[in-house]
């Protein structure tokens, strides 16, 4: 037998069964005596409250964040240390074009310091706007020379492509024994 012959055994075969009928809808499959049930409301409402619940747990859960220009000064002051990773930052500000930056690291010598760091960028001659490029920083009471701002500045491109820390330290409670350090 040839594989032609197959096929048109088959073809006579199916010409043979009589067609299927296609249940219009759900309601024409079901057995007689029994109903479909219904999700009842209030599951609805109860997930949907569940959902918003997670929601605003995880959104708390969340750090708190600064701008991009407390990010830009931060890694200036990082560029700036010896050891870096000994830099924790205790609170900031921001008002206008200044940063200013609480710090707290050890030096070379091994000694902790505590330190204000005050950045000051550049607005834009045309708009008025607050540009990303620092004009002045004073660590301490020490400004830094501008050939070192310039430099850094060139980089802020490439810091941005980048995901910066931008994580910033709760503010203290009205409680005493909020400021507590163990």
């Amino acid at each position: 037998m040839t594989d032609k012959d197959k096929v048109r055994r088959d073809k006579a075969a199916k010409a043979d069964e009589p067609e299927k009928e296609v249940p219009a809808s759900d309601e024409e499959t079901e057995t007689p005596g029994k109903t479909k049930k219904k999700t009842p409301g209030w599951m609805y409402l109860a997930g949907g409250a569940g959902a918003l619940l997670i929601l605003v747990i995880w959104w708390g859960m969340q750090p708190l964040r600064g701008s991009v220009h407390y990010g830009i000064c931060k890694t200036f002051v990082e560029t700036q240390l010896a050891y870096p990773s000994t830099l924790s930052v205790s609170s900031y500000d921001q008002f206008g074009p200044a940063v200013r930056i609480y710090l707290n690291y050890f030096d070379p010598f091994g000694e902790y310091k505590q330190t204000l760091v005050r950045c000051v960028f550049q607005k834009d001659e045309n708009t008025g706007q607050i540009t990303l490029l620092l004009d002045k920083v004073k660590i301490g009471r020490i400004d830094v020379d501008q050939e070192k701002l310039w430099a850094f500045n060139e980089t802020v491109p490439t810091i941005l492509q980048y995901e910066m820390d931008l994580s910033v330290p709760r503010p203290p409670g009205e409680d005493i024994e909020d400021l507590k350090t163990n």
